[in-house]
């Protein structure tokens, strides 16, 4: 069943590339919402995450499996939708100039502290990191704690990704760190085995073990490994094609693994 529900997830989200008005409103309000009720207080918003999950086991209790199995196809389509940006659907030339990342980093919100004055390839790397941390959350992230825990997956990864508090307590980052670590490793086996595996070796191999904690800056070094993404004006919209691709493939590379899971 899993399964199906990743193809179906993959297909809604190629029919919509981008967030519809109507799901990035919702998402605001519960955002909203979640700021009035838990403001800055850490307590709370512990407190918020324990009725989260105690409301989870709730559902499941009272209307059983087969309706919790609805409830979290749905909110996994809703979530592999809303968080992903797709990086190619509004561009029509085949470069981008300095003016065009400004428009793009103002579009996305990574416009603070951002100027004209900065050079092309600081305004290229913020726009390729803003790119690759929201593909990582919105699929590999996603799709590995669901398959591992399911509801209960998807009810802690849209507290910590979905809501998005102001407040980050550190039990929140930990919490944060735990989920893409082995997430992070996994994308970045992945980007290696759909890109190139030997320049993927070379660049982790050079890390310090304590590195590998940090999930989402392993699938980061082995994404841009694989197709040495270049940051001049020249290359880089094509780079940033090539990336995307790879993190399709990748992508495909999990459902294959997945169903050899599932079959077996």
């Amino acid at each position: 069943m899993e399964l199906l529900v990743l193809i179906l997830a993959m297909i809604v989200r190629t029919l919509f590339v981008q967030p519809q008005t109507s799901a990035v409103g919702v998402r605001r309000g519960v955002t909203s919402l979640v700021e009035r009720l838990v403001g800055n207080d850490e307590q709370k918003l512990l407190l918020l995450f324990v009725v989260i999950l105690v409301s989870g086991c709730g559902i499941t209790f009272l209307f059983g499996n087969y309706l919790t199995l609805l409830l979290e196809s749905a909110l996994f389509i809703y979530f592999f939708s809303i968080l992903y940006i797709n990086f190619s659907s509004s561009l029509v030339a085949d470069s981008l100039d300095k003016s065009e990342l400004l428009q793009r980093l103002e579009e996305y919100g990574q416009s603070t502290g951002v100027t004209e004055k900065d050079s092309y390839s600081s305004l290229a790397a913020k726009l390729c990191e803003h790119w690759l941390n929201q593909f990582f959350i919105a699929s590999f992230v996603l799709m590995f704690w669901y398959f591992v825990m399911g509801w209960f997956g998807l009810l802690v990864y849209g507290f910590v990704y979905y809501i998005q508090p102001m407040v980050q307590p550190l039990w929140l980052r930990l919490l944060r760190r735990f989920l893409e670590m082995p997430a992070g490793i996994l994308a970045g086996l992945s980007c290696a085995v759909a890109g190139r595996m030997d320049a993927v070796i070379t660049e982790l191999f050079a890390w310090k073990i304590k590195r590998f904690e940090l999930g989402y800056e392993v699938f980061k070094a082995s994404a841009i490994a694989s197709i040495g993404l270049q940051l001049n004006e020249k290359d880089f919209y094509n780079g940033m094609l090539s990336l995307k691709r790879l993190c399709l493939r990748s992508l495909y590379v999990w459902l294959f693994v997945i169903a050899l899971i599932i079959i077996v």
